[in-house]
């Protein structure tokens, strides 16, 4: 996990760090990609602690369609576009989230070989680099940033799919987004 020197801004009282992962569910006969965002708000610093103690968290429930790849993302092979929505109390233990909903865009393509950590993680099983429009530090931009890494991993075995698909098939099935970066807040 890299740091990030920006700082943004945290919950009041939500610990020092933010740190995030996600879980997609690519159904290519649907064109539609389904999963979920959690953010992580811990007091120890994720790069020294392999699993930080959580403070409260923020889950979103991702609903999105394949769109055309945009060609501000270079090196992108899927685009997916909709809406992040916060999830109930029962999942978001965070006190002060100040949004129901907002647009997000998910795009997929190879791990960057320019970028030699990414790229190393194709020994821990990773297959696709994930890029974004957001950030925490930045916002909604037009442009996007590689923000994860996904790994095939059933993490619902009720659901369609199974393990998702490598880097030399259709994207499909199930995969955890591992982020790349951990913000200091």
């Amino acid at each position: 996990m890299l740091g990030c020197d920006q700082r943004v801004e945290g919950s009041s009282g939500s610990g020092e760090y933010l740190a995030m992962q996600g879980f997609s569910l690519v159904e290519p006969q649907d064109g539609r990609l389904r999963g979920f965002v959690r953010w992580m708000f811990t007091s120890q610093d994720p790069s020294v602690v392999a699993d930080p103690d959580v403070t409260c968290e923020i889950w979103e429930e991702l609903d999105l369609v394949a769109v055309e790849v945009s060609d501000a993302c270079v090196g992108c092979e899927y685009q997916f576009e909709g809406r992040a929505r916060v999830e109930d109390e029962a999942s978001t233990t965070c006190d002060d989230v100040d949004w129901e909903q907002r647009a997000f865009t998910l795009a997929w393509g190879p791990l960057p070989a320019d970028d030699p950590d990414v790229a190393a993680l194709a020994d821990d099983g990773y297959t696709h680099g994930v890029q974004t429009r957001w950030s925490p530090e930045l916002g909604e931009s037009e442009g996007f940033q590689m923000l994860f890494a996904a790994k095939p991993k059933e993490w619902e075995p009720d659901e369609p799919g199974g393990e998702g698909s490598g880097s030399d098939e259709v994207l499909a099935g199930q995969h955890e987004l591992f982020c790349l970066y951990y913000w200091e807040l």
